[in-house]
């Protein structure tokens, strides 16, 4: 909606969207929280509103219930953030709202869906889930790498190191090709992946190709830096 004013970091369109958000994953009766952190303060929008110099991601997670495997953390993430009035150089110019619905409304979507389809699970979970929803990588992936830096799971001990997988869904309404892109190659990000996708393929045809993006671009690679 053009009332989020392409919910740029910071502005009130991208706190409101948060907010949506985490009473969204709550309404599924998922444990939240926001998470905080710091950004350079916003260029002036249409009205001078330079926005505050902080943002938030927003998570919600199942707890897993093998006591084995349950601090092994499992990470599904979408970044809710996009570009505001964008800068001269984007594709609308300057000064224009930028909706968003793809870059990453969609992805957004996609991740409260399977949020909702995992809290029919609960009980049924080993390893605990947590769904994040980020800020501010449009900016650089920064809410990403606030993440990995600063993980808030497993719950009584918090490491990276027990984070074992990460699903990364940004633009997912590109789709209208027929592809489905990992985001590294298959044996360097997971030797699983690829088999994965060609199963679903047998059953859906909605992406009926895998194609490989040699560079990280979005949230997933700040956790393959971190050998995630």
């Amino acid at each position: 909606s053009d009332r989020f004013e392409g919910r740029m970091s910071g502005k009130k369109g991208n706190v409101e969207a948060a907010d949506f958000i985490k009473k969204k994953y709550e309404t599924f009766g998922l444990e939240t929280t926001y998470h905080k952190f710091s950004i350079r303060r916003t260029n002036p929008g249409p009205n001078n509103e330079t926005g505050d110099n902080f943002t938030q991601n927003v998570y919600a997670w199942i707890e897993g219930n093998d006591p084995a495997l349950k601090d092994e953390i499992v990470v599904v993430g979408a970044h809710m953030d996009h570009i505001g009035y964008g800068p001269s150089m984007s594709r609308w110019g300057g000064g224009k709202i930028h909706p968003g619905a793809d870059d990453n409304a969609s992805g957004t979507v996609a991740l409260m869906e399977i949020a909702e389809a995992f809290s029919l699970l609960k009980g049924e979970v080993k390893r605990t889930i947590v769904f994040q929803s980020y800020s501010a990588e449009e900016m650089g992936l920064i809410g990403a790498r606030y993440y990995c830096d600063n993980p808030l799971f497993p719950k009584n001990s918090p490491s990276i190191k027990n984070h074992i997988a990460m699903i990364n869904m940004d633009m997912v309404g590109y789709l209208n090709k027929g592809r489905f892109a990992t985001g590294f190659n298959s044996a360097d990000s997971s030797p699983d992946l690829g088999k994965f996708i060609n199963q679903l393929n047998d059953k859906y045809s909605f992406a009926n190709s895998i194609t490989s993006r040699g560079s990280g671009g979005s949230d997933h690679a700040c956790f393959y830096n971190k050998r995630v």
